[in-house]
């Protein structure tokens, strides 16, 4: 996204869209084929139909309403995205509006005029977010929020010397640990993601306490530079360590309860995101690496200012993603199977900025299909709540400690114990809506 040359920005594109398509298209296509199968076998029409008959939208009619109505409410404000990027292009480079907007440029012409116009550079910004002080700030607002205490493990036992134990306390008794595991290193996995390794649960002898683990891979630290995040890998770091409060807040009698349904434990996650986008909390830990100087309350001005830039086309992506997910487990065909990247080509119709290159199979290397079929729209679905859910936060204090502990309490050490809209209006006081999503993309 910052490659001055556009030759540079394409191939690096096509790589990137291409990666282990020489073997994984023609896996995938055996995935899609056997899930059909076994869908068959267990009496549903469609995969979609067996997965999601468990899932909190119960059925594939569900989500297709659900993703068409967002298609149709984040088009206007897709419209207005690629021409504000499309006219600030033309500026830039001398082109006009007519020439399409290629996608390897997409992320180019958005940083600069992030650093432009909005006074942000993601670089810059990075220099503010060093590991240590943003890990040590993070943990104090779930300690402070949810009322958990997060104790390092001197000398743990671990897989390398890089990992780090930590013991979860509440009211000084041991009810969970969490390993981190941030930095990348060869053979290792190279996601970023936060999972139980084992779910509290009830034995005759006494309660299994949870074990969970965060695994990322952070840009480590050389000689002469700390290891710096950016504010969108920070958005990623409180996201997934909510799953890890998840994981420390259940303590249900079953493990089986833990984790709550798919298209919800999400929220759970992604209602913590919300925190880096308030000035009086990052101040407490976005400081400079060299100098200690604060991140200045102007950028963090200009980077709110520039939030919902592209709002629009990245909820329309998600969207694009989603219905890509669906239609390869809910309208496959078996006596004339769609080839993967045409299902591309076909959904380009639908959107206002269609990501697809031709030549590229991104749907080789794309993790959520391969392991979490039917999953995907759900990082939608549950977005909605989490943005809802937000709402009590605003209004009582985002470090309100009362607020924070009946979250934990009903939201996240639910699981699956209690029906999740009950214990999500319980927690409201109120039906949940989707106002404060529509709200938090700037299309009110």
């Amino acid at each position: 996204n910052n490659a001055e040359s556009e030759e540079t920005r394409k191939a690096f594109t096509m790589l990137y869209r291409n990666r282990a398509a020489d073997k994984n298209l023609e896996i995938l296509d055996q995935l899609v084929a056997k899930r059909h199968e076994l869908a068959l076998l267990v009496g549903f029409e469609t995969y979609a139909d067996y997965t999601l008959s468990v899932k909190m939208a119960e059925t594939p009619e569900n989500v297709w309403d659900f993703l068409d109505g967002l298609v149709e409410a984040t088009s206007g404000k897709a419209v207005k995205d690629l021409d504000r990027l499309k006219a600030f292009r033309n500026e830039y480079a001398g082109t006009s509006m007519a020439e399409p907007l290629q996608s390897w440029n997409f992320g180019y012409f958005h940083n600069q005029l992030l650093k432009t116009q909005y006074g942000v550079d993601p670089e810059e910004v990075r220099k503010y977010l060093p590991v240590g002080p943003v890990l040590e700030g993070m943990m104090d607002i779930y300690q402070q929020l949810l009322g958990m205490e997060f104790r390092p493990v001197e000398n743990p036992s671990v897989w390398h010397e890089s990992v780090e134990l930590y013991e979860v306390y509440e009211d000084n008794t041991l009810v969970g640990r969490f390993y981190l595991d941030l930095f990348p290193r060869p053979n290792k996995e190279s996601h970023f993601y936060g999972v139980g390794l084992s779910s509290g649960n009830q034995h005759p002898d006494g309660y299994e306490i949870p074990v969970a683990m965060l695994l990322g891979n952070f840009t480590p630290p050389s000689e002469d530079l700390p290891s710096l995040v950016s504010h969108g890998e920070l958005n990623t770091l409180f996201h997934e360590f909510g799953h890890i409060a998840a994981s420390m807040a259940f303590k249900g009698k079953y493990a089986g309860q833990n984790g709550s349904l798919p298209d919800f434990a999400e929220a759970m996650s992604q209602i913590f995101e919300n925190w880096i986008w308030d000035y009086d909390i990052l101040k407490t830990f976005a400081m400079h690496y060299e100098t200690g100087e604060v991140l200045p309350e102007e950028t963090f001005r200009n980077m709110l200012d520039a939030r919902n830039l592209v709002s629009g086309i990245g909820a329309q992506r998600g969207v694009q993603a989603s219905m890509y997910d669906m239609v390869l487990y809910n309208r496959y065909d078996p006596d004339n199977p769609a080839p993967t990247d045409q299902i591309w080509r076909d959904l380009a119709e639908k959107f206002v900025y269609a990501t697809y290159i031709e030549g590229t199979h991104p749907q080789a290397a794309w993790i959520h299909i391969n392991t979490h079929p039917t999953y995907y729209y759900g990082y939608l679905w549950s977005r909605v709540y989490a943005q809802d859910m937000f709402t009590a936060f605003e209004a009582n204090g985002l470090l309100d400690a009362e607020t924070g502990k009946r979250y934990r309490e009903l939201i996240l050490g639910n699981g699956t114990q209690r029906p999740i809209l009950d214990v999500v209006e319980e927690f409201l006081g109120r039906p949940p809506n989707n106002e404060a999503y529509i709200r938090s993309l700037g299309l009110e």
